[in-house]
């Protein structure tokens, strides 16, 4: 499969994410996105903090999974005026 953002050989690709599952949800459907955090092993959210906030699916409201990694990539960071860019 040509993609110009890989370097390297496909199988190389392949090997390094093999067994991996990523998934996407609806915002609009937070039924769906508890479900898919509770059996979450690794979160990377990229939203504004307020997003799952407004939804109750922060960090500490998701459902209890010992050992879960939540990864947060702001642009602004958590706090402050432009928190929510």
């Amino acid at each position: 499969r040509p993609d110009g953002t890989r370097r390297g050989p496909e199988a190389f690709f392949d090997w390094m994410n093999a067994g991996k599952l990523s998934y996407r949800v609806d915002f609009a459907h937070p039924a769906g996105l508890r479900r898919l955090l509770a059996a979450a092993d690794v979160v990377i959210e990229s939203s504004r903090p307020a997003a799952l906030r407004r939804r109750g699916l922060g960090p500490s409201d998701a459902p209890a999974r010992p050992g879960r990694i939540w990864v947060r990539i702001t642009g602004h960071g958590t706090v402050g005026e432009r928190a929510d860019w």
